[in-house]
């Protein structure tokens, strides 16, 4: 009898992928038959154009470098040809499939503590079947579930590097790690002014501006200043950076804060501690003497102390 062997691998669908291949590796076992036991072995591709592929082997990988379907066989002889002694496996059909893509839009983003933000996204370009896993990492932590959407953390404050793995069930795609989306929280904004100006007497002025000292925060700032009035009212003044409300008239206890206000997401307004300037009244005495006539002496003053 020719030769004979047990089937190859009928069917399977993979991913384009180079210069590795993705296809599994057809073998043909349990040759049996012919006239010797010494077997020769030619693997054919038969569609979309039929030519030789490997060598004088049992085993043949075929390439998964193009798209499309194709169909392989393997052709066992013995020596010598004239004998006769042939047989064709079955066909092996091989699915070359386009290999998926991960892109990423940019999210990055820099919030307050607390702030709101959208969940993150990945775009997966799916393969034609197959079905699609995923797995979030935030600072390298599996995090979520499995899904191609996952909600950022916004708090406590930090920097968060979050990336997708996706993996997929058709043979030979290989997962896909994203890109990076990174989330940068930073604590609500603060502001101190840190210093108190010295008392000053009735129409005068300090001796530097009213400045403060703010920390956290995203986004434009902006400062209003203002006047606590006796009655607890605020009183707005200014919106630079510095404040300087000399000079002050009337003696009594001024009252002065400022608010910063961030434009970032999330960023609480943050008003200060409360600076206060003391007007006291000017200096004054009893009178001096109001006039009196003297003759002219020297080196010794005749005019009264």
């Amino acid at each position: 009898d020719d030769p004979s062997s047990d089937t190859i691998l009928f069917y399977k669908e993979v991913c384009q992928q180079s210069p590795n291949s993705s296809a599994p590796i057809l073998t043909v076992t349990n040759v049996t038959g012919g006239i010797n036991s010494t077997y020769n072995y030619q693997w054919w591709q038969t569609s979309p154009i039929t030519q030789q592929v490997g060598t004088n082997s049992n085993t043949y990988q075929p390439p998964t470098n193009n798209i499309g379907t194709f169909t392989y066989e393997c052709v066992i002889t013995n020596a010598p040809i004239s004998a006769g002694c042939e047989y064709t496996t079955n066909t092996h059909t091989l699915d070359v499939i386009a290999a998926p893509t991960v892109t990423v839009p940019n999210q990055d983003a820099t919030i307050c503590v607390g702030g709101t933000l959208a969940d993150l996204f990945i775009n997966v370009a799916i393969p034609a079947t197959g079905t699609v896993n995923y797995q979030w990492y935030e600072n390298g932590v599996a995090v979520g579930t499995n899904s191609p959407t996952h909600p950022p953390i916004t708090g406590p404050a930090g920097v968060y590097e979050y990336k997708c793995e996706v993996s997929f069930s058709v043979g030979g795609c290989a997962s896909v790690m994203s890109t990076s989306i990174w989330i940068t929280v930073e604590d609500d904004p603060t502001a101190i002014i840190p210093t108190t100006p010295d008392d000053i007497c009735d129409g005068g002025s300090i001796l530097n501006p009213l400045n403060v000292n703010v920390t956290g925060g995203t986004g434009s700032i902006s400062y209003e200043w203002e006047q606590i009035l006796p009655t607890g009212a605020p009183n707005p003044l200014g919106t630079s950076a510095t404040f300087d409300p000399s000079p002050l008239s009337g003696p009594q206890t001024y009252e002065y804060q400022v608010t910063v206000t961030y434009t970032g997401n999330g960023c609480d307004p943050a008003p200060s501690n409360i600076v206060t300037i003391n007007v006291t009244d000017d200096p004054s005495s009893d009178t001096i003497l109001f006039y009196k006539e003297v003759c002219q002496q020297s080196p010794n003053s005749s005019a009264p102390i």
